[in-house]
């Protein structure tokens, strides 16, 4: 029924679209403001911007109660609504687990060491319902994998569905945080993931067949799908590689950071500090 909804409100664009178009091709002096100009682009970018699916979690939370089965998203939905009703617990979310399986989590950490995760889990573990602690058993629990259905289009973990034969991928790009010591926050992490999606369909208007990777680090950046055969591996020489994988390495010949070259610095056995080219690009595998 959801698809159904958006494709009805897609068409519904297109019909404004259409309409607006019509009107100005006949009957009066055809004149439109910029205003109506600027209006139409927009409605129209709408219509062929990248189709998204529900967001991704990628934080650590606390893990209160767990349901399985046929009605795990009702169970879940009665099982928050318990928590909140009953408890002065906050920050209460159902998260779906897996296909069968939804869980009513509290809070978003970026590690399970994170203090604010220990002293939730604390929290949540010592309250008293009815004179007892039915939480005592609650438990910090790593994000859930994404399903199919919340990978955007371009997403390279779609591609090991779409292309089975897809082994390898040309990284390109990397975006993650100036301080690599430590994991970027949710928002941070969102900021990363939104720039590497707006390179991968800058480089697909450019007509590559590029794809993006989001981790809880940043985003990773690739260009093209190549068989397992177009790559072999020789020990003591370079890899023998397939005419389409050289095309390609050409094409893009660097790994860039955030958008930029990454100079590399090496030092001499006298510790003389020696800049070196561009970082190349690498051969990775899709994941699966």
């Amino acid at each position: 029924m959801k698809r159904r909804f958006l494709i009805g409100f897609r068409l519904g664009i297109a019909s404004v679209v259409l309409s607006g178009i019509s009107a100005c091709s006949g009957g009066g002096d055809g004149t439109r403001s910029a205003s109506d100009i600027e209006q139409q682009r927009e409605t129209g970018r709408a219509l062929f911007e990248e189709p998204t699916g529900p967001a991704i979690d990628y934080d650590w939370t606390v893990v209160i109660a767990t349901f399985a089965g046929p009605q795990h998203a009702e169970f879940a939905e009665q099982g928050r609504d318990k928590v909140l009703s009953e408890t002065r617990l906050r920050d209460i979310r159902i998260q779906q687990r897996g296909p069968s399986q939804s869980a009513v989590v509290l809070g978003r950490f970026t590690t399970p060491g994170d203090p604010d995760a220990q002293r939730s889990l604390r929290r949540v573990r010592e309250t008293e319902v009815g004179g007892g602690t039915p939480f005592a058993g609650a438990f910090l629990a790593p994000p859930p994998p994404p399903t199919l259905d919340q990978l955007g289009p371009f997403d390279l973990r779609r591609a090991a569905a779409t292309r089975p034969d897809a082994m390898y991928t040309l990284q390109i790009g990397i975006y993650q945080s100036p301080d690599r010591s430590r994991i970027p926050t949710s928002d941070e992490r969102r900021e990363l993931h939104a720039a590497a999606e707006r390179a991968v369909r800058q480089l697909r208007g450019e007509g590559a067949e590029a794809f993006y990777q989001h981790t809880p680090n940043g985003s990773n950046v690739t260009v093209g799908l190549f068989r397992a055969d177009e790559h072999r591996a020789v020990p003591n020489r370079p890899s023998v590689e397939s005419d389409r994988i050289r095309s390609m390495r050409q094409r893009y010949p660097n790994l860039l950071l955030n958008g930029q070259g990454q100079r590399r610095i090496v030092r001499t056995p006298t510790g003389q500090a020696l800049e070196r080219p561009l970082e190349p690009s690498v051969l990775v595998e899709v994941p699966r």
